[in-house]
């Protein structure tokens, strides 16, 4: 509660920061010869920091929302390839992102029990905005720190137990070298960072922690792996609801 409170009341001067300074580096584009050029790249930096600080501000609000349980969740049917198309298109991923959708193995690694299901379409019942924050913070990890091209695979299948439900998995695939294996077990972990040289990153260590709680509060879980020719794995598996 009290992280709560606290970031709560940082979002509107620290937003104010954001914009300030945006409107002086803007400024300072417009006419570069207003001031020194040792001055200009400060303002960038003074930028790019403030708005380092809007995000870590975001991510301790979003966070201690869910850890409160005091998040609502809106089901609704959504079209999981047009819904993940419309996602890389808004976010100007074309040219790094690529999206699959099919029913069969093709998603690689079957470590999870999961074997392919019939459908007649792919069109699931889930929270529409928590889905985007889990892949959106995925995609945004794979591309920051593994290497582009991003893959993202869905599929529909079921457990390999007789009772299991129905599933969904989405996998966020990169193209760098993989995580290395003793930072596996803490890549979800708050603040953790598996290369230290990266603490000074425009990541606020809360990523892949808010995609996981995003994800259990789905009803689902968030994996993380490397695959064997090379780049970092993390498979979404969640519940794909009864239409």
């Amino acid at each position: 509660r009290f992280v709560a409170d606290v970031t709560h009341e940082l979002r509107t001067p620290v937003s104010a920061l954001v914009g300030e300074a945006s409107l002086l580096k803007t400024k300072l584009e417009a006419d570069p010869s207003v001031c020194p050029p040792e001055v200009g790249r400060l303002v960038t930096m003074v930028s790019t920091d403030i708005t380092r600080l809007r995000q870590l501000v975001d991510d301790l609000l979003e966070i201690s929302r869910l850890d409160a349980q005091a998040v609502e969740t809106v089901i609704e049917p959504v079209d999981l390839g047009l819904f993940l198309t419309q996602l890389v298109r808004a976010h100007g991923w074309n040219e790094t992102v690529d999206v699959r959708v099919t029913h069969g193995a093709e998603l690689g690694d079957d470590a999870a029990g999961i074997r392919p299901a019939a459908t007649d379409g792919f069109i699931v019942l889930v929270d529409r905005r928590r889905l985007e924050r889990t892949v959106v913070n995925l995609v945004e990890n794979a591309l920051r720190h593994g290497a582009a091209p991003v893959r993202i695979e869905a599929r529909r299948g079921t457990a390999a137990a007789p009772d299991a439900t129905e599933t969904v998995q989405i996998a966020v695939t990169d193209s760098g070298p993989g995580i290395p294996i003793d930072h596996l077990p803490h890549i979800f972990d708050r603040f953790y960072k598996a290369d230290p040289s990266r603490s000074s990153s425009r990541g606020s260590g809360l990523g892949l922690a808010i995609a996981r709680e995003n994800a259990r509060l789905l009803g689902g879980e968030v994996a993380a792996g490397n695959v064997p020719e090379g780049g970092a794995r993390f498979v979404v598996t969640l519940p794909a609801g009864d239409l």
